[in-house]
């Protein structure tokens, strides 16, 4: 028998208008769970990664849309800020510091060992996954207010995406590496090493240095792709977090952001939405699944989403956490809408059943 897999995370409509860069700020540690397991690790199977967790403030992550600015294959993603996230996709303004005051996030041992000086509003994320070939990739964007007033500084934000685990051997915790990288370079990504130079006046003219600059997209004058709906006055092309692993084994991965010294210059990490399996790690999400029996469009969706079924006798079944049967719903051969918008937000367990099997995963409704 064929089990289809069926993992959906939805978020409410906005109102906004198609290609617009778009957040929504989570509210909930469980939310923040919710949207790691949901998208970053979509494409993994639940027999392949545990221990999701999240340290900090959730109002510093949040789910992106129309993310089409960053490069990547995917358009949605998860964002993580030394501020709160829900700013992120605010114009950018000619004037002093624009993003979010600080959040409530605490510190990290490996954050603080990089920056060799205390920290705050760290907001980190964790989870543990194994896999299936002998290299791993991660797609991320690093961004950040401090360019270009404080680059070169002392207090220049730091990142790191961390790796522990058989045949590593680094630095860091549990022997970790840190792979938020410049690309043939072992220094950490951050303003103090991608940049056009320190100086410079938001909206009247950026510096015209070169510090890794063929890394870095300058958002500062008003003329710049994302001025009008990102936040931050720089933001790196598309990165990849590499590194070798042992198929078959379990790491653990760390991904971590904090602030130093100046909370009102806030920097970001977009994570393109995909899985991280071990092969092509950060994929687009796909709308037909590998058996090509159900397709679900959109998703992410907000008041309904379409289940379109090549198969007779089947149906959904939306269920609580505690067990209660919130929604039952036959599907027709082809396309079938179901309705969302009276559902309370939270977390659901959907359950797919067809003639070839049946399918239980976790559901997020914003």
């Amino acid at each position: 028998m064929t089990n289809v897999l069926l993992w959906i995370l939805f978020f409410p409509s906005t109102g906004r208008a198609q290609n617009n860069f778009n957040i929504v700020q989570c509210q909930s540690e469980e939310e923040v769970i919710a949207l790691i397991d949901t998208v970053l690790l979509y494409n993994v199977d639940d027999a392949f990664k545990q221990n999701i967790s999240f340290t900090g403030d959730p109002k510093a992550v949040g789910y992106y849309s129309e993310g089409g600015l960053f490069g990547f294959d995917n358009a949605e993603g998860i964002a993580l800020s030394t501020g709160f996230s829900g700013s992120l996709d605010n114009a950018n303004t000619c004037s002093g510091a624009n993003a979010s005051s600080n959040t409530s996030g605490g510190s990290d041992p490996d954050l603080a060992t990089m920056a060799e000086m205390s920290i705050n509003d760290a907001v980190i994320v964790e989870f543990d996954f194994r896999p299936s070939t002998d290299s791993v990739k991660l797609n991320y964007v690093f961004a950040s207010e401090e360019y270009h007033e404080l680059v070169n500084s002392a207090n220049n934000d730091v990142f790191g995406i961390f790796l522990s685990g058989p045949g590593i051997d680094g630095e860091f915790t549990n022997n970790a590496i840190n792979m938020g990288t410049i690309p043939g370079s072992g220094d950490p990504v951050n303003a103090g090493t991608v940049n056009f130079g320190e100086g410079g006046v938001t909206c009247t003219g950026k510096p015209d240095s070169c510090v890794n600059c063929q890394y870095l997209h300058d958002n500062s004058q008003s003329e710049d792709t994302a001025f009008y709906f990102l936040i931050y006055d720089g933001y790196t092309t598309a990165l990849d977090a590499l590194a070798e692993v042992q198929p078959g084994q379990w790491y653990h991965v760390k991904i971590a952001i904090a602030d130093i010294g100046t909370p009102g210059f806030d920097s970001g990490i977009f994570l393109s939405g995909g899985t991280i399996s071990g092969d092509t790690v950060i994929t687009g999400k796909p709308e037909i699944y590998p058996d090509d029996r159900f397709r679900i469009i959109p998703n992410p969706a907000g008041d309904y989403v379409n289940v379109k079924v090549r198969e007779k006798n089947a149906f959904v079944k939306l269920t609580a956490l505690d067990g209660r049967l919130i929604l039952e719903q036959s599907l027709t051969e082809g396309d079938n809408n179901i309705q969302l918008s009276s559902l309370p937000r939270g977390m659901y367990i959907v359950t797919v059943q067809s003639e070839n099997g049946v399918h239980l995963k976790k559901l997020l409704h914003y």
